[in-house]
C-alpha cells in the first residue's frame, strides 16, 4: 500500500490499475526497474501509459507514448521533449516537476484541462511513478498515465502542438518522502 494515497481516491480507475501493478513490481524496494514492466499485464490500460526520459532540466523525453495519448492530444508524443511541449510561461515549471519527481523519487498526480476542436476542454486526470533505469549509471524514467474523467470519446486534431499546464498537481509519499516544494527555486535553469 502506499503511503497517503488517499489523494488519488478521485482518480479514473486506470490510474489505479497503474499504480497497483507498479506497487506489485517494486516488492520493498522503491521503484521497479523499467525492463520489470510487462506491457501484456497492463493490456487493458497501454493504451494510455507513457513512459518519460530525464536527461537533463531540459530534456525529458517521451520513450513511448500510448495510441489513446496521440488521440486525446492530436499529435504523437514518442520521441518529443515533454519540456517544450509544455506552453513556454510553464516550462520551468513542468521541467522542475518532472525533474524532482523522478530524482527524489515520489510520485506525483495532476489534472488538466484539453482543448478540443470543437471547444469543449476535457478533464484528465494523470499519475506519475518512477522507474529505475536498466543500467546503473542511466537517466531516471517515470511511468505515468493520463486518462480522460469522461472517457475516451473523440479523436482530437491537435489546435498546437503544447500540452496545456496542469491545473492540479501533487506529489505523494511512495516511502521516499516528498519534495519540500512543488514551485522551482529562482535559480531553476531548463537549459
Amino acid at each position: 500500500m502506499i503511503p497517503g494515497s488517499s489523494i488519488l481516491n478521485d482518480l479514473p480507475e486506470q490510474c489505479g490499475a497503474l499504480l497497483t501493478y507498479w506497487d506489485g513490481l517494486r516488492g520493498d524496494r522503491i521503484r521497479p526497474e523499467r525492463r520489470e514492466i510487462d506491457p501484456g499485464a497492463i493490456k487493458s490500460i497501454l493504451p494510455f501509459i507513457y513512459i518519460l526520459e530525464a536527461a537533463s532540466h531540459g530534456e525529458v523525453r517521451f520513450r513511448l507514448a500510448g495510441t489513446a495519448l496521440r488521440d486525446l492530444f492530436g499529435f504523437e508524443l514518442s520521441g518529443r521533449n515533454h519540456i517544450e511541449l509544455a506552453p513556454p510561461a510553464h516550462r520551468r515549471l513542468r521541467s522542475y516537476r518532472m525533474w524532482t519527481h523522478m530524482h527524489h523519487p515520489c510520485g506525483a498526480c495532476y489534472s488538466r484541462r484539453v482543448p478540443f476542436s470543437t471547444g469543449i476542454r476535457e478533464f484528465c486526470h494523470g499519475i506519475l511513478l518512477p522507474l529505475a533505469s536498466d543500467h546503473a549509471d542511466g537517466p531516471p524514467l517515470a511511468i505515468a498515465i493520463e486518462v480522460p474523467e469522461a472517457g475516451p470519446r473523440w479523436l482530437n486534431p491537435a489546435a498546437s502542438a503544447l500540452l496545456q499546464a496542469v491545473e492540479d498537481f501533487a506529489y505523494f509519499d511512495i516511502g521516499a518522502g516528498v519534495p519540500d516544494k512543488a514551485e522551482p527555486p529562482d535559480d531553476w535553469d531548463v537549459a
